[in-house]
């Protein structure tokens, strides 16, 4: 796996944003809950599966000749956090609070 901060963060994560928006079809996904600790780490097990399959459909793919397989990334963060605009939701009278 690359180092997240060190290569994408500096120079990649613009382009790469910019990229998932010039593409047809859906390339994004942001997902938003409220997950227990246990609910946490089970999703955290997921994504350590997601990215041994990516691993094992990259090796398999070294093969085939470089025009058939674009560059490809998949980016995946889970993190606790309040959103400013979540925030704001909560104080929006009538607004539904789970």
């Amino acid at each position: 796996m690359a180092p997240f901060k060190s290569l994408f963060l500096p120079g990649v994560k613009d382009e790469h944003f910019a990229s998932l928006l010039n593409q047809a079809g859906p390339q994004q996904l942001l997902i938003v809950g409220m997950l227990s600790n246990h609910s946490k780490a089970t999703m955290q097990r997921m994504r350590s599966k997601l990215a041994e399959k990516f691993h094992a459909l990259n090796h398999e793919d070294e093969k085939l000749p470089r025009a058939e397989k674009p560059d490809t990334t998949i980016v995946l963060g889970m993190c606790v956090w309040e959103s400013k605009a979540r925030e704001k939701l909560l104080h929006t009278p009538g607004h539904r609070t789970f």
